[in-house]
Order: structure tokens, then C-alpha cells, then sequence
């Protein structure tokens, strides 16, 4: 398996473009950023880098010949190359569970960190991070999913929900 070096000694030639300027969007380069510089102390520049990490929605990455969608919902690509990194969302929700993979890939965890204060967020302190190279499709083969018994009472969409 070939591996990718992100970071070397808190220092990054990697830069972040993110296509799209929606609010879910914005947030997903925004937790990248963050957590790319919690795990290394390194920051992505936005301007400068020799290597790129794209960020948006499947039509506007198309450039950069990404493998066909999985069926589903809420999928992403994420593809790991030695000069680029693409996270490209079939929707807005997609874009930010491919980031999210993207940081796990890197050692972050979130349990239930609000939950239970035994079981805390996990974001490593690396300044030297490298991660395996290669190409991922993946979707939900469930296009609801409900996530707390209040959305279970008041945001219920029964034929839906029945089918699935």
C-alpha cells in the first residue's frame, strides 16, 4: 500500500480548494482545516502549496475523472493520489461524510463525546502524518435516517420510513 505524506514536522506543502460556497460546504472546509491542524499543528493554505485537496459537489469536480457514484444516498468519492486529494459529494451531506472519512483516515474519532464524558472526541497530535493512497465510493442505503427519538416524533415522513 502506498501511503501520502500530509505533514512532515508540522509543515505542509498541501493546500485546500473547496468548491461551492453553501453553508454545509463552507463547514466541511472549515472542520478539514481545523482538525488537519489540531492533528499536525500544520495550517492548509487556501493560496499557496504545491499539493491540492479539493473540496465540493460531484459536478464540480468532474475534472479530475472521479470513479462512478455508488447507489445510495448522501454518497461521496474520496480519492488519495500523491499530488492531490479530491472529496467530492454527491450532495451537500455526502461532501461532509467524505470529509469526516477523510479525518478518520487520519485517526480522528467521535464516539459520543457529548453522551458520555468517559468516551471523548479523539484527534491525534501528529506533526508528521502520512495516509494510504487510493480511491473509496461509498452511500447510505438509506436515503432517512433519524437520528434522535425527537426527529422519530416530529420529522417522521411515514413512506419513507416504512419502505426502509
Amino acid at each position: 500500500m502506498t501511503s501520502v505524506q500530509l505533514s512532515y514536522l508540522g509543515k505542509t506543502d498541501w493546500r485546500l480548494c473547496a468548491a461551492g460556497s453553501g453553508s454545509v460546504e463552507r463547514f466541511a472546509a472549515e472542520e478539514l482545516a481545523d482538525y488537519f491542524h489540531r492533528i499536525t499543528g500544520a495550517k492548509l493554505s487556501n493560496t499557496s502549496g504545491r499539493k491540492t485537496i479539493f473540496l465540493g459537489l460531484r459536478g464540480q469536480l468532474s475534472a479530475h475523472n472521479l470513479p462512478q457514484p455508488k447507489k445510495g444516498a448522501d454518497g461521496y468519492t474520496l480519492v488519495i493520489a500523491s499530488d492531490k486529494i479530491v472529496v467530492a459529494g454527491d450532495n451537500p451531506r455526502g461532501l461532509l461524510y467524505g470529509v469526516y472519512d477523510l479525518l478518520e483516515r487520519m485517526g480522528c474519532r467521535w464516539y459520543v463525546p457529548n453522551c458520555d464524558p468517559k468516551d471523548p472526541e479523539v484527534v491525534p497530535k501528529t506533526p508528521s502524518l502520512s495516509v494510504t493512497a487510493g480511491e473509496w465510493t461509498e452511500a447510505s442505503p438509506f436515503e432517512d435516517r433519524v437520528y434522535w427519538l425527537s426527529g422519530l416524533a416530529f420529522e417522521i415522513r411515514q413512506k419513507q420510513a416504512l419502505s426502509q
